[in-house]
């Protein structure tokens, strides 16, 4: 969790009104976190923090590239993103439970770590398809595709064919009503 510490924010000693942050995102970031689909990024993360006495409003405006595999032939993409979000932090006496938009911190609270909240902003980024650009010949850039028509069967499928002992042939020119 050494790679999180950069997303601490130390709120008490901010006076009420707006404090800018900026972060920058790389691969690190998303290795902190166990069985992330996101191999590598390029992000850049504004956060502006508008303090209150009653609690903290966090606006994050996220540009950048996500590194992806590829659905089809798993090479390495660069999925462009960009999103605008908000967490409110309410403090409280007795913290009720957070939602993916509100936070609640005890009154005793003196610091946040944004990590978590940057880590599922930016995993709901990701598209439910990431495929290659397609190139001039309309498919993938690798030989994956080359490799699997060379391995799926079809050319067995014709080499059995002229193999086939003639009495099952005949038994396919039986019909039944």
């Amino acid at each position: 969790m050494e790679a999180l510490k950069l997303y601490n924010i130390r709120f008490t000693g901010l006076k009420n009104g707006f404090h800018d942050f900026d972060y920058e995102i790389k691969g690190d970031f998303f290795k902190a976190f166990d069985g992330s689909l996101i191999q590598e990024a390029d992000l850049k993360v504004a956060l502006t923090l508008e303090r209150k006495t009653n609690g903290l409003d966090l606006h994050f405006k996220t540009t950048g590239f996500l590194t992806l595999p590829c659905d089809r032939c798993l090479q390495a993409v660069n999925v462009p993103v960009s999103d605008e979000s908000e967490l409110l932090v309410k403090f409280s006496a007795n913290p009720a439970e957070s939602t993916d938009s509100i936070w609640y911190l005890p009154t005793t609270a003196w610091e946040i770590n944004v990590g978590q909240y940057l880590y599922e902003t930016l995993s709901l980024l990701m598209p439910l398809r990431v495929s290659c650009e397609v190139g001039e010949s309309g498919h993938c850039q690798s030989d994956f595709e080359t490799l699997m028509q060379k391995y799926d069967g079809s050319n067995a499928d014709s080499e059995e064919s002229s193999d086939v002992d003639p009495r099952w042939e005949k038994l396919k020119n039986l019909k039944l009503n």
